[in-house]
């Protein structure tokens, strides 16, 4: 809708091709590239997805969808003898994942975050480390509204150390209650409530490939994916499936159910990988795949 790269894959990348790029740029560096709407609703079930398998690690989850996340680490700390062996767990979690991610480490969510779209990138445990990374971050990385950090600017303010130096009571003198109640929160004074992530009780996800699939065999990496999401939402909660449902849509004709059953119930991802081969070896495409639930 902005005319800009909103993701990029890894051989997007190697082209040059980075996020906030301009269009015409980026048709410039790759003549041949390929490009998809973006479809916000389908990154935050990828992000749910996410949630799903970290949900093995730390429980403490909060969505904030379509692209992020906060985990609350410090009830953990004693059971990984520390935070960098908690965090290790975490970051092996998110490359087995195969995500790029940029993260912070903050008293409070709104912290976090900030020093995240920062791209702070770092560790923090003690509370003058997180207050120094916070001090060094730009006013635009806070959740403030473009509105809100022009009113801070006509009052000689233009970074988040001299926001985070002011007093309480002058922050109720000059600003809205909307303002000071995020500036609150960002310096702890107060805790918002959040709503904790849990899985549904039903697994619902979806994948959209990075091109069309007009061979059935050319689906299986893309099945696979989801199996592999839908066996660790199982192994989470102690289940087993019969069936599984996928549906393929296309660009114009109506979608088409995909049932893959077993005899037996299963939950090992491998034994789904060869019922979803015999299956795909009689299937006939009418039409290429765009999308995949």
């Amino acid at each position: 809708s902005h005319n800009r790269i909103t993701q990029c894959n890894q051989s997007a990348e190697k082209a040059g091709i980075r996020c906030g790029m301009g269009m015409a740029q980026a048709a410039a560096l790759c003549p041949d590239l390929t490009i998809l709407d973006y479809q916000g609703e389908h990154e935050a079930l990828r992000l749910q997805a996410l949630a799903n398998r970290l949900y093995l690690v730390v429980a403490d989850i909060v969505l904030f969808k379509p692209q992020g996340l906060a985990i609350r680490l410090d009830p953990l700390l004693r059971y990984y003898d520390g935070l960098d062996n908690l965090w290790r767990t975490v970051a092996n979690e998110l490359h087995e994942a195969q995500v790029h991610y940029h993260f912070g480490f903050g008293w409070s969510i709104e912290a976090a975050r900030v020093l995240a779209c920062a791209r702070h990138n770092q560790v923090l445990a003690q509370r003058p480390l997180i207050k120094a990374a916070l001090d060094n971050c730009a006013l635009g990385a806070t959740e403030l509204t473009g509105k809100q950090q022009q009113s801070l600017a006509r009052v000689g303010i233009n970074s988040l150390a001299q926001l985070l130096a002011l007093p309480v009571t002058e922050l109720g003198k000059r600003f809205d209650n909307q303002m000071v109640t995020y500036l609150c929160a960002l310096r702890n004074d107060t805790i918002p409530r959040y709503h904790p992530y849990r899985p549904a009780d039903i697994f619902h996800s979806v994948i959209e490939p990075a091109y069309e699939i007009s061979q059935a065999d050319q689906l299986m990496p893309w099945l696979k994916k989801l199996v592999a999401e839908f066996c660790d939402y199982a192994r989470l909660r102690n289940r087993v499936a019969f069936v599984l449902n996928f549906t393929l849509h296309f660009r114009e004709a109506d979608h088409k159910p995909l049932l893959i059953s077993a005899s037996a119930p299963l939950y090992q991802a491998a034994q789904w990988y060869a019922l979803i081969g015999l299956k795909l070896e009689t299937l006939q495409l009418t039409e290429p795949v765009t999308l995949i639930s």
